[in-house]
């Protein structure tokens, strides 16, 4: 029984998930279509968001606690560059919901701009670093810098570039 219910929690989630990163991609799609100038603005855009992480955590039937929530910066005038130690799948939604509607930029890998329409949203929202030579990943981040401080946004990054388990030895 106990696995059978956690084949239905399992099929529920996902499906949810599909349907919420779905709808999400295809609204946050129309919001991409305004003027960079705008965009990174988007009340709209950052509400999508956070609604997004907020529903994908709910369906996922994950009891969380979080700590440290008062570290998070608050004041909207001075935007931060967050380290995110990136070790479940689960992390995105969480930062996301715990962002709320404040303005933030994530670094996303390059290869998930080739994604049929969530690519564009990520193309138009975030920055898409290519790590194929050191030398473009670092202007890649400096051009992030530069978006985040120019739109008073926070910067988002996964320093790993991937997940990885901490028991795990680093990715090279």
């Amino acid at each position: 029984m106990k696995k059978i219910n956690l084949i239905i929690k399992n099929i529920t989630t996902y499906s949810s998930w599909l349907l919420i990163v779905v709808s999400f991609s295809l609204i946050g799609s129309v919001v991409g279509l305004m003027p960079k100038t705008r965009r990174y603005k988007s009340k709209i855009f950052y509400f999508i968001s956070y609604m997004t992480g907020k529903l994908m955590i709910k369906a996922s039937f994950i009891k969380r606690n979080i700590i440290g929530l008062e570290n998070l910066p608050t004041d909207r005038n001075q935007p931060a560059i967050l380290a995110i130690n990136h070790t479940s799948a689960m992390d995105i939604p969480m930062i996301g919901s715990l962002m709320g509607m404040y303005p933030h930029t994530w670094v996303s890998r390059a290869e998930f701009g080739k994604i049929p329409i969530f690519g564009f949203v990520l193309r138009r929202f975030n920055v898409l670093v290519n790590k194929m030579t050191p030398k473009e990943a670092i202007k890649t981040i400096v051009n992030a810098v530069e978006i985040s401080g120019k739109n008073n946004t926070h910067l988002l990054i996964f320093p790993e570039g991937q997940r990885y388990d901490d028991s795990d030895a680093r990715p090279a």
